[in-house]
């Protein structure tokens, strides 16, 4: 598989060649957007829709306390950020496992002491921290191995497990591509003043919605799914993308805790 990425890589003209998500202009960029936002939230508690998705599905994981969330590719934070702000009686504490490129930017530069940055999935397993929420945001599909992905997250055990604004496939099999995109379109906001825009690539795999429902159900109920209608992704194709809001069976209970 990695050949067949690396060839559509080599075939696309003018693209700086970005491998994985794991880049430091990424990055700085990502942060750097995500703090512009973050002044903007406080100066006039603001936000867009998919921000207020995010706040509301956390809402909607609380048991009348507040919550330990893991957020599975989370940037540089903007999730946090914006329930941080409006609604701070939500979190008890906010984890968020990211590349090693982000998390050396966002740990240099967040001071926040509820909200930590780890890049290596023994820290989380290992953490003493039963996570109540679990958030995955349109990350799935950047990572090497999305159905491994999946599971490791499945098999944390929290009560609550969100999978936001994924896209998925109909088709049986998976699709594997190389997304094309600019620097500028990566997190939420204007490309900060210090970059130039540029062409980036990187691989992306989409996963059948079949296979990701019998991976879900496994240990949770799907109590609802929003179509988030089609997205098109350059280079790759156009994907139906889906959240789901999944709470933990009975029988699944325990996990890593």
């Amino acid at each position: 598989m990695l050949g067949k990425i690396k060839k559509l890589l080599a075939g696309i003209p003018h693209a700086t060649q970005v491998s994985t998500y794991n880049s430091r202009i990424l990055a700085e960029v990502v942060f750097g957007k995500n703090d512009a936002r973050l002044r903007q939230i406080q100066t006039d508690k603001t936000i867009t829709y998919s921000e207020f998705q995010a706040l509301a599905l956390i809402a909607l994981g609380r048991t009348g306390k507040s919550v330990k969330v893991l957020d599975f590719g989370g940037g540089g934070g903007n999730h946090f950020n914006v329930v941080e702000n409006l609604f701070p009686e939500f979190i008890e504490s906010w984890t968020i496992l990211e590349t090693e490129e982000m998390v050396k930017v966002a740990s240099k530069e967040t001071k926040n002491p509820i909200l930590s940055f780890v890049d290596n999935y023994s820290v989380v397993n290992k953490s003493v921290i039963p996570y109540d929420v679990i958030l995955c945001s349109s990350s799935l599909q950047y990572t090497e191995d999305p159905v491994g992905t999946l599971n490791f997250l499945i098999s944390q055990g929290s009560k609550v497990l969100i999978i936001t604004r994924t896209p998925m496939t109909e088709r049986p099999e998976y699709i594997v591509g190389v997304q094309v995109s600019k620097l500028s379109s990566n997190g939420p906001g204007k490309l900060p003043k210090n970059f130039e825009d540029t062409v980036l690539s990187y691989p992306i795999k989409i996963i059948p919605k079949a296979e990701i429902i019998k991976l879900i159900e496994s240990r949770y109920s799907i109590r609802m799914t929003i179509n988030e209608g089609e997205t098109n992704f350059d280079n790759v194709g156009r994907f139906p993308c889906f959240t789901f809001y999944c709470t933990l069976n009975e029988a699944g209970a325990g996990g890593n805790r």
